[in-house]
Protein backbone atom coordinates (compact mmCIF):
# COMPACT_ATOMS: atom_id res chain seq x y z
CA UNK A 1 0.00 0.00 0.00
CA UNK A 2 1.26 3.54 -0.71
CA UNK A 3 2.66 5.32 2.29
CA UNK A 4 0.43 8.24 3.25
CA UNK A 5 1.16 11.61 4.79
CA UNK A 6 -1.69 13.31 6.60
CA UNK A 7 -3.15 15.83 4.18
CA UNK A 8 -5.60 17.47 6.58
CA UNK A 9 -5.39 21.19 7.12
CA UNK A 10 -4.86 22.15 10.79
CA UNK A 11 -7.27 24.58 12.40
CA UNK A 12 -5.91 28.09 12.74
CA UNK A 13 -4.43 28.64 16.15
CA UNK A 14 -4.12 24.95 17.06
CA UNK A 15 -1.20 23.69 14.96
CA UNK A 16 1.60 25.46 13.18
CA UNK A 17 2.18 24.47 9.57
CA UNK A 18 5.56 22.72 9.38
CA UNK A 19 8.43 24.54 7.73
CA UNK A 20 10.09 23.13 4.61
CA UNK A 21 13.04 21.92 6.71
CA UNK A 22 10.69 20.24 9.21
CA UNK A 23 8.82 18.60 6.35
CA UNK A 24 12.03 17.12 4.96
CA UNK A 25 13.17 15.96 8.40
CA UNK A 26 9.86 14.13 8.88
CA UNK A 27 10.03 12.49 5.46
CA UNK A 28 13.56 11.21 6.09
CA UNK A 29 13.07 10.37 9.77
CA UNK A 30 12.60 6.63 9.20
CA UNK A 31 15.14 6.26 6.40
CA UNK A 32 18.30 4.60 7.67
CA UNK A 33 20.36 4.48 4.49
CA UNK A 34 22.53 7.59 3.93
CA UNK A 35 21.54 7.99 0.30
CA UNK A 36 19.93 6.36 -2.71
CA UNK A 37 21.46 4.76 -5.81
CA UNK A 38 20.76 6.27 -9.22
CA UNK A 39 21.74 4.42 -12.38
CA UNK A 40 24.38 5.93 -14.61
CA UNK A 41 21.89 5.64 -17.47
CA UNK A 42 20.10 8.72 -16.14
CA UNK A 43 23.14 10.69 -17.31
CA UNK A 44 24.52 8.48 -20.06
CA UNK A 45 23.46 5.18 -21.62
CA UNK A 46 25.59 2.18 -20.78
CA UNK A 47 26.79 0.07 -23.69
CA UNK A 48 26.91 0.66 -27.43
CA UNK A 49 27.61 4.24 -28.42
CA UNK A 50 26.59 5.40 -24.93
CA UNK A 51 24.42 8.38 -25.96
CA UNK A 52 23.37 11.02 -23.39
CA UNK A 53 20.65 10.01 -20.94
CA UNK A 54 17.39 11.83 -20.09
CA UNK A 55 19.05 14.10 -17.51
CA UNK A 56 19.95 16.45 -20.36
CA UNK A 57 16.27 17.34 -20.81
CA UNK A 58 16.22 19.07 -17.42
CA UNK A 59 19.03 21.38 -18.57
CA UNK A 60 17.68 21.99 -22.07
CA UNK A 61 14.23 22.89 -20.75
CA UNK A 62 15.45 24.67 -17.60
CA UNK A 63 13.59 22.34 -15.21
CA UNK A 64 15.41 22.80 -11.90
CA UNK A 65 12.32 22.20 -9.75
CA UNK A 66 11.41 19.07 -11.71
CA UNK A 67 14.94 17.76 -11.19
CA UNK A 68 14.73 18.42 -7.46
CA UNK A 69 11.36 16.69 -7.34
CA UNK A 70 12.68 13.67 -9.23
CA UNK A 71 15.71 13.34 -6.96
CA UNK A 72 13.53 13.64 -3.86
CA UNK A 73 11.29 10.82 -5.08
CA UNK A 74 14.39 8.67 -5.64
CA UNK A 75 15.56 9.22 -2.07
CA UNK A 76 12.13 8.51 -0.57
CA UNK A 77 11.24 5.37 -2.57
CA UNK A 78 12.51 2.62 -0.28
CA UNK A 79 11.22 -0.63 -1.77
CA UNK A 80 8.59 -2.31 -3.89
CA UNK A 81 6.51 -0.90 -5.48
CA UNK A 82 9.22 1.82 -5.42
CA UNK A 83 6.85 4.62 -4.52
CA UNK A 84 7.42 7.79 -2.54
CA UNK A 85 5.01 8.83 0.25
CA UNK A 86 1.52 9.76 -0.94
CA UNK A 87 1.11 13.51 -0.38
CA UNK A 88 -0.88 16.47 -1.70
CA UNK A 89 0.84 18.82 -4.12
CA UNK A 90 1.12 21.43 -1.38
CA UNK A 91 3.20 19.09 0.80
CA UNK A 92 5.49 18.17 -2.09
CA UNK A 93 6.00 21.86 -2.79
CA UNK A 94 6.69 22.62 0.87
CA UNK A 95 9.28 19.83 1.02
CA UNK A 96 11.14 21.68 -1.72
CA UNK A 97 10.66 25.18 -0.29
CA UNK A 98 7.97 26.05 -2.83
CA UNK A 99 5.44 27.78 -0.56
CA UNK A 100 4.41 30.77 -2.66
CA UNK A 101 1.15 31.20 -4.53
CA UNK A 102 0.97 28.79 -7.44
CA UNK A 103 3.13 26.15 -5.73
CA UNK A 104 0.51 23.42 -6.18
CA UNK A 105 0.28 24.15 -9.91
CA UNK A 106 4.08 24.07 -10.21
CA UNK A 107 4.20 20.66 -8.53
CA UNK A 108 1.39 19.34 -10.74
CA UNK A 109 3.09 20.54 -13.94
CA UNK A 110 6.44 19.11 -12.83
CA UNK A 111 4.98 15.69 -12.07
CA UNK A 112 3.25 15.78 -15.45
CA UNK A 113 6.51 16.66 -17.19
CA UNK A 114 8.39 13.85 -15.38
CA UNK A 115 5.68 11.43 -16.42
CA UNK A 116 5.92 12.60 -20.03
CA UNK A 117 9.66 11.83 -19.97
CA UNK A 118 8.84 8.32 -18.68
CA UNK A 119 10.86 8.79 -15.50
CA UNK A 120 7.92 8.45 -13.08
CA UNK A 121 4.45 6.94 -13.04
CA UNK A 122 1.95 9.13 -11.19
CA UNK A 123 -1.30 8.08 -9.52
CA UNK A 124 -3.66 11.03 -9.01
CA UNK A 125 -6.60 11.54 -6.70
CA UNK A 126 -7.62 15.19 -6.88
CA UNK A 127 -4.53 17.05 -5.60
CA UNK A 128 -2.99 13.93 -4.01
CA UNK A 129 -0.01 12.37 -5.77
CA UNK A 130 1.73 9.00 -5.47
CA UNK A 131 4.92 8.83 -7.52
CA UNK A 132 6.42 5.51 -8.64
CA UNK A 133 9.94 5.19 -10.01
CA UNK A 134 10.52 3.99 -13.57
CA UNK A 135 13.89 3.05 -15.03
CA UNK A 136 16.30 6.00 -15.03
CA UNK A 137 17.02 5.65 -18.76
CA UNK A 138 13.64 7.14 -19.69
CA UNK A 139 12.50 3.96 -21.43
CA UNK A 140 9.35 3.72 -19.33
CA UNK A 141 10.36 0.24 -18.12
CA UNK A 142 9.43 -0.83 -14.61
CA UNK A 143 11.97 0.08 -11.96
CA UNK A 144 14.03 -2.76 -10.47
CA UNK A 145 16.85 -2.56 -7.98
CA UNK A 146 19.45 -5.01 -9.23
CA UNK A 147 22.96 -5.20 -10.61
CA UNK A 148 24.04 -2.21 -12.62
CA UNK A 149 26.16 0.92 -12.63
CA UNK A 150 25.06 3.33 -9.91
CA UNK A 151 26.17 6.45 -8.11
CA UNK A 152 24.76 7.55 -4.76
CA UNK A 153 23.00 10.83 -3.99
CA UNK A 154 23.25 11.49 -0.22
CA UNK A 155 20.16 12.38 1.80
CA UNK A 156 22.06 15.46 2.96
CA UNK A 157 21.45 17.02 -0.45
CA UNK A 158 17.99 17.80 0.90
CA UNK A 159 18.45 17.54 4.67
CA UNK A 160 21.22 20.16 4.63
CA UNK A 161 19.35 22.33 2.14
CA UNK A 162 21.97 22.02 -0.60
CA UNK A 163 19.21 21.88 -3.23
CA UNK A 164 18.49 25.52 -2.34
CA UNK A 165 22.12 26.55 -2.73
CA UNK A 166 22.73 25.10 -6.17
CA UNK A 167 21.54 26.21 -9.58
CA UNK A 168 20.43 23.84 -12.33
CA UNK A 169 23.94 23.81 -13.85
CA UNK A 170 25.52 23.05 -10.47
CA UNK A 171 22.99 20.33 -9.60
CA UNK A 172 23.54 18.63 -12.95
CA UNK A 173 27.33 18.94 -12.56
CA UNK A 174 27.10 17.43 -9.07
CA UNK A 175 25.38 14.35 -10.49
CA UNK A 176 28.07 14.06 -13.18
CA UNK A 177 30.78 14.40 -10.53
CA UNK A 178 29.15 11.72 -8.36
CA UNK A 179 29.14 9.37 -11.36
CA UNK A 180 32.81 10.01 -12.08
CA UNK A 181 33.90 9.63 -8.46
CA UNK A 182 32.38 6.19 -7.91
CA UNK A 183 35.71 4.35 -8.08
CA UNK A 184 38.28 6.94 -7.01
CA UNK A 185 38.42 10.12 -4.92
CA UNK A 186 40.12 12.21 -7.65
CA UNK A 187 38.74 12.00 -11.17
CA UNK A 188 39.39 13.60 -14.55
CA UNK A 189 36.56 15.36 -16.35
CA UNK A 190 37.14 16.71 -19.85
CA UNK A 191 34.51 19.41 -20.23
CA UNK A 192 34.67 19.35 -24.01
CA UNK A 193 33.30 15.80 -23.92
CA UNK A 194 30.17 17.01 -22.12
CA UNK A 195 28.12 17.38 -25.30
CA UNK A 196 28.84 13.86 -26.55
CA UNK A 197 28.60 12.17 -23.15
CA UNK A 198 25.86 14.09 -21.38
CA UNK A 199 24.18 16.23 -24.02
CA UNK A 200 25.11 19.58 -22.44
CA UNK A 201 27.62 22.25 -23.39
CA UNK A 202 31.11 22.55 -21.86
CA UNK A 203 30.01 25.92 -20.44
CA UNK A 204 27.18 24.23 -18.54
CA UNK A 205 29.64 21.92 -16.78
CA UNK A 206 32.23 24.68 -16.33
CA UNK A 207 29.77 27.03 -14.64
CA UNK A 208 28.34 24.20 -12.57
CA UNK A 209 31.74 23.05 -11.31
CA UNK A 210 32.75 26.61 -10.43
CA UNK A 211 29.57 26.99 -8.40
CA UNK A 212 30.20 23.69 -6.62
CA UNK A 213 33.69 24.91 -5.74
CA UNK A 214 32.35 28.24 -4.49
CA UNK A 215 29.99 26.34 -2.17
CA UNK A 216 32.76 24.09 -0.87
CA UNK A 217 31.48 20.88 -2.47
CA UNK A 218 34.40 20.22 -4.84
CA UNK A 219 38.08 21.07 -5.30
CA UNK A 220 40.31 20.77 -8.34
CA UNK A 221 43.95 20.69 -9.36
CA UNK A 222 45.89 20.78 -12.62
CA UNK A 223 47.99 17.73 -13.41
CA UNK A 224 50.43 17.09 -16.22
CA UNK A 225 49.81 14.04 -18.38
CA UNK A 226 51.75 12.41 -21.19
CA UNK A 227 49.95 12.99 -24.49
CA UNK A 228 51.55 11.90 -27.76
CA UNK A 229 49.20 14.19 -29.69
CA UNK A 230 50.23 17.30 -27.76
CA UNK A 231 52.83 19.70 -29.18
CA UNK A 232 55.44 18.88 -26.55
CA UNK A 233 54.11 15.45 -25.64
CA UNK A 234 52.57 16.72 -22.39
CA UNK A 235 49.21 18.24 -21.61
CA UNK A 236 47.52 19.56 -18.47
CA UNK A 237 44.18 18.27 -17.23
CA UNK A 238 41.86 19.30 -14.42
CA UNK A 239 41.22 16.66 -11.77
CA UNK A 240 38.37 17.03 -9.30
CA UNK A 241 37.61 15.80 -5.78
CA UNK A 242 34.18 16.02 -4.15
CA UNK A 243 33.96 17.30 -0.58
CA UNK A 244 31.60 17.13 2.39
CA UNK A 245 28.80 14.55 2.20
CA UNK A 246 29.65 13.90 -1.45
CA UNK A 247 33.23 12.82 -0.79
CA UNK A 248 34.30 9.41 -2.05
CA UNK A 249 34.66 6.64 0.51
CA UNK A 250 35.80 3.02 0.22
CA UNK A 251 32.26 1.97 1.10
CA UNK A 252 30.80 3.88 -1.83
CA UNK A 253 32.76 1.83 -4.36
CA UNK A 254 31.39 -1.46 -3.07
CA UNK A 255 27.85 -0.09 -2.90
CA UNK A 256 27.94 1.23 -6.45
CA UNK A 257 29.11 -2.04 -7.92
CA UNK A 258 25.41 -2.85 -8.08
CA UNK A 259 24.97 -5.47 -5.40
CA UNK A 260 21.96 -7.74 -5.63
CA UNK A 261 19.18 -6.37 -3.43
CA UNK A 262 16.63 -8.58 -1.75
CA UNK A 263 13.44 -6.92 -2.99
CA UNK A 264 11.34 -8.78 -0.44
CA UNK A 265 13.48 -7.48 2.40
CA UNK A 266 13.55 -3.98 0.94
CA UNK A 267 9.80 -3.78 0.51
Amino acid sequence: MPKKINASTPSTGTLVVPTPAETRQALFSEIERPGAPIRWSFLQAWGGKRPPGPARHFVHERRLFALQLYLLVHLLALGKPWDAPTMPNEAWGRALDKITAGAEATVSRSFGWLESKQLLKIDRTHQIRTAYLLREDGSGAAYKRRKGKYFTLPNDFFLEGHHNELSLNATFSLLVALKHSVYRPWFKLVLEEGADWYGVSPDTLRRGLRELAANGFIESELRQERDVRARYGVTRRHYYHLLGPYEWTTASEAAMEGEEVDDAAAA
